[in-house]
């Protein structure tokens, strides 16, 4: 799994620069308005980065280009730290869908720097991805938990091709 990771870190983020990143940053931006409140500026692009994580998660399941992308990730038969960095090296391909709606945000008068809000459904399922930690009133019927994306991980049939989310339940 740390191999996996490593490889996908190097190799994946290389890859992605050259097919994403560098070319957005080349675009100008002409933006419609100036979104100057520090609250709509971080939780619309965390919520936004969410959702389409969402269809990017659930696309990847449901698609076997994608799910050829995505199995690496569940190939592992535990559900452990080491298997939230257990990701293809070319995951790239997939991150976009959930990238792109903030290039599109940023066009509206986002600042750039909301690109680091695709980093936080990253890190927040770094810590999902544990055995560890049980059940979570509350907290747990708005955010994905452990116990909950562990289910994700199942191979029973009521679990399968459910839970999508990084942050949220959705």
């Amino acid at each position: 799994n740390i191999g996996v990771g490593i490889g996908k870190r190097f190799i994946g983020n290389y890859l992605r620069y050259f097919v994403w990143i560098l070319p957005l940053n080349m675009i100008p931006i002409y933006k419609l308005v100036t979104i100057e409140s520090a609250f709509l500026v971080w939780f619309v692009p965390i919520v936004v980065a969410d959702f389409f994580y969402y269809w990017s998660h659930r696309l990847a399941h449901e698609f076997p280009f994608l799910w050829a992308i995505h199995v690496v990730h569940h190939s592992d038969p535990y559900v452990n730290m080491s298997t939230g960095l257990r990701s293809s090296w070319f995951n790239f391909i997939i991150t976009w869908i959930y990238a792109f709606p903030l290039a599109i945000l940023i066009m509206i008068g986002f600042p750039r720097e909301i690109f680091a809000c695709l980093a936080i459904p990253t890190l927040y399922q770094g810590w999902i991805h544990t055995q560890a930690i049980g059940k979570i009133p509350y907290f747990d019927w708005i955010f994905v938990t452990p116990p909950i994306h562990c289910l994700h991980h199942g191979y029973n049939d009521p679990y399968l091709n459910k839970n999508y989310g990084a942050i949220f339940i959705i």
